[in-house]
């Protein structure tokens, strides 16, 4: 879970965060950081290796920048929301 997954083990800040945004942005932050941004580089890797032709640098590395600035600016946010105390679910 990285950096957030040891901030959370601790029991007095995971008191504290217990079923706020924070929680809901460390579980995108391990779930698309961890499996999505490995496939797409596996995508870049083998993709020469399957079809025979190189794939564009530049567009790799447009589509590596673009994807990490909208990650961070979709789910960084959250970390602020839950140490703000916004709740996970609102019902």
């Amino acid at each position: 879970g990285g950096l957030t997954g040891v901030m959370i083990s601790s029991v007095p800040f995971d008191t504290q965060v217990h079923d706020t945004y924070f929680i809901v942005s460390h579980f995108h932050y391990t779930l698309i950081g961890g499996a999505i941004f490995p496939l797409f580089g596996a995508f870049y890797f083998w993709f020469p290796k399957m079809f025979g032709r190189a794939m564009g640098e530049t567009l790799g590395k447009w589509h590596f920048w673009t994807f990490f600035a909208g990650f961070n600016l979709t789910f960084f946010p959250m970390f602020l929301l839950g140490l703000a105390g916004m709740p996970r679910r609102v019902y």
